[in-house]
């Protein structure tokens, strides 16, 4: 249980990276 919620707190920071790269890239694109 411990690893899974590991495993999850890395998946949402990554995401939350590949969204902010994302946002920022579209920004520069505009």
């Amino acid at each position: 249980m411990k690893i899974d919620l590991e495993l999850f707190k890395i998946i949402y920071l990554l995401s939350n990276c590949d969204f902010d790269f994302l946002k920022k890239r579209r920004k520069n694109h505009e």
